[in-house]
């Protein structure tokens, strides 16, 4: 049987790296949306932010002890590691969620015939544009 004990080290650790993600992306998009940066100005300084914010992270992790230091030590990479898809967004309208919608397009239209694989692309195509400009 599982004792709540044997919990605490993943508990810690999914908290440390969601609350390291949460807290950079928020204090990433602010500064990006509040300074208007665009494009790949946008992923720079949300990267320098969330760089900054995993560094201070890890400042805390070194200088508390126990589960606090693994979870601070984890929130140094949900922070750092939060900058990936931030460039996914930049090369691509629509980021990951873009090109899984593109991938999955052209596997349907494997299946169902080239016809309507145009149709599917314009419409993605919108939807990818529409996506780019509210970032």
């Amino acid at each position: 049987m599982v004792e709540a004990e044997d919990l605490k080290i993943p508990a810690v650790s999914g908290t440390g790296v969601a609350f390291g993600y949460t807290v950079a992306d928020f204090l990433a998009e602010f500064t990006a949306r509040v300074t208007g940066q665009v494009a790949w100005y946008k992923v720079g300084v949300k990267a320098l932010i969330k760089l900054l914010v995993g560094l201070i992270f890890y400042g805390i992790a070194s200088r508390v002890s126990g589960l606090w230091s693994l979870g601070f030590e984890l929130a140094t990479y949900g922070s750092i590691g939060s900058i990936a898809p931030d460039v996914a967004w930049a090369l691509a309208p629509g980021g990951i969620p873009g090109w899984a919608e593109r991938a999955a397009v052209k596997v349907r239209a494997g299946m169902k015939g080239a016809k309507t694989i145009e149709e599917e692309f314009k419409r993605v195509e919108e939807e990818a544009a529409i996506a780019a400009s509210r970032t």
